[in-house]
């Protein structure tokens, strides 16, 4: 599977660091808020290209929600399923898709 973040190779001067947005905060006015707040509680949530399923768990343990993720970064799904995410280590596709839709 080729690296999700080679496509900014020429735009950066170095190396992304995979697990950079790790550890947001769910403060309404920032993004990760916002996206919380738009989240029916309980609902079956599919979080595409999830990183290391920080945001995931927000999601799971805040809105109490079910979560999938699909992560195509191999280090990045290893996190999140440390955090207890269920994760497709995959790029999204019609055979992820069908996969997914299976377990969903």
């Amino acid at each position: 599977m080729r690296d999700p973040d080679a496509g900014a190779a020429g735009f950066i001067d170095s190396p992304l660091e995979p697990l950079r947005y790790d550890e947001q905060v769910p403060d309404p006015f920032e993004s990760t808020g916002m996206i919380l707040n738009m989240i029916p509680p309980g609902s079956r949530v599919l979080d595409v290209g999830c990183g290391t399923g920080w945001i995931s768990s927000l999601i799971r343990d805040i809105r109490r929600c079910t979560v999938i993720g699909i992560e195509p970064h191999a280090e990045r799904a290893r996190k999140a399923r440390s955090r207890g995410i269920d994760v497709a280590a995959s790029e999204l596709n019609a055979n992820s898709a069908l996969t997914l839709g299976r377990i969903f």
